[in-house]
């Protein structure tokens, strides 16, 4: 109930729970989770300590106290706690874990040289579970391949407006990579009366999966657009704003939907030739703040993150994401807008009347408390805890502090440093 939205009876049982069990560790351990994850840590922190007095020696448990005593800011108890986990080494990935918070802990104290190896020591654990080594690290790669070779400015704007005329709402999709500010300008929009956002879904998964159903090319996009005619295409438009409406509800389709994946930017192509229509908002950031930041963050594996767990992979994906981009931006149907993060944080208000002038709707002041509307709401990238605070510039050049860590991937990525103008 929590994660389909209903937070208030989520809450209302997971209180019960307690009430009814009051010792019993996984009740605890719910209630806890359901704070930290609506950017609650104070409310979460009894119910974290008093699963931790009732089994002190799970490393579950005490990871995620002292997850919460980092957030709390009690900086030297979830540091000895961490390197108590790790120490017992009882359950890798228990291990793995307090490694990659442990480098949090590190950051925040200014010991960056310890926080990097730290960081190193979670990835390699993590590379080495058996539910990471089976996932197919090259089939980004091999899907980005493909729809460079596949799409060209004829299919990208194969359909106008016109062609269509099935008077269906305009998306706006929300893109770029991962960490680059999706996440922080979409709450941005969300705090705004005449927008619906998405948070992470599979819409556009969803379209190209039925896509290779229906042409009959499987994985192959460009392939199987090119195969299909108008009926087709418009098929699939009404499937999607079906799916949106089956998930989010009639509100969604009477307000501006933004779409927010942050690698749906591999489908852009997709995404121009079923709807030139649409807005797009693409987020940039200083590459050497991404890959740090992708670096440093704990990802479920998934063919998308899997090369994230290597300081190497990072900037191979990141090079991969970005290139096709540059390629293909200019090309496509869309209206686009590229937004830098450190401008948002540097100047917030100006850059947001750009995002909304380009959606069509009127800057309102109240979008500015953001922050506030982001507490107690289920956020699903890991910037949640982020976005539940006012805009600040810390995470602004974060990468200097890493900076002797930076040459052996700087050659992958100063192309796209110079591209975005993070030169200097």
């Amino acid at each position: 109930l929590h994660f389909w939205g209903d937070l208030d009876t989520s809450l209302r049982l997971a209180k019960l729970a307690v009430e009814v069990a009051p010792t019993h560790l996984p009740a605890l351990n719910n209630l806890a989770l359901y704070f930290m994850r609506v950017n609650q840590p104070e409310a979460a922190e009894p119910y974290a300590r008093m699963a931790n007095m009732l089994n002190p020696d799970s490393p579950a448990v005490n990871n995620l106290l002292a997850i919460l005593e980092t957030r709390l800011g009690q900086l030297p108890e979830a540091r000895q706690r961490f390197e108590q986990v790790i120490a017992a080494d009882k359950d890798v990935k228990q291990t793995q874990r307090a490694w990659q918070e442990l480098a949090t802990v590190l950051d925040k104290l200014g010991e960056y040289d310890a926080a990097f190896e730290a960081c190193e020591r979670a990835k390699a654990l993590f590379r080495d579970l058996p539910e990471v080594r089976r996932v197919d690290s090259n089939a980004i790669f091999r899907a980005i391949a493909r729809n460079k070779a596949g799409f060209d400015q004829a299919l990208l704007r194969r359909w106008q407006v016109s062609d269509f005329a099935d008077n269906l709402p305009v998306p706006v999709f929300l893109i770029g990579f991962l960490r680059s500010g999706t996440t922080l300008t979409e709450q941005v929009l969300a705090a705004h009366p005449g927008v619906f956002n998405s948070d992470e879904n599979n819409l556009i998964h969803g379209l190209v999966q039925a896509l290779g159903r229906l042409s009959g090319c499987g994985e192959d996009v460009p392939a199987g657009l090119r195969r299909i005619g108008l009926t087709g295409a418009r098929d699939l438009r009404a499937l999607y704003w079906k799916r949106v409406r089956q998930e989010y509800g009639p509100e969604a389709l009477q307000k501006v939907f933004v779409d927010k994946v942050a690698l749906n930017s591999i489908d852009v192509g997709l995404i121009s030739t079923l709807f030139p229509e649409a807005k797009i908002v693409f987020a940039l950031r200083d590459p050497r703040d991404v890959c740090l930041s992708c670096y440093q963050q704990v990802f479920q594996p998934a063919n998308v993150t899997v090369n994230l767990s290597s300081w190497q992979g990072v900037a191979k994906q990141y090079a991969a994401v970005m290139d096709y981009w540059l390629y293909v931006r200019d090309l496509i149907a869309p209206e686009y807008l590229q937004i830098r993060y450190e401008d948002t944080v540097g100047d917030f208000e100006n850059t947001m009347r750009r995002v909304f002038a380009l959606i069509g709707l009127e800057w309102v002041p109240e979008v500015a408390a953001f922050h506030e509307n982001a507490k107690g709401r289920y956020i699903a990238t890991p910037s949640f805890a982020d976005v539940s605070q006012p805009i600040y510039n810390r995470s602004v050049d974060r990468w200097r502090r890493y900076e002797n860590h930076f040459e052996p991937i700087l050659p992958i990525l100063q192309s796209y440093i110079h591209a975005f103008g993070y030169q200097s």
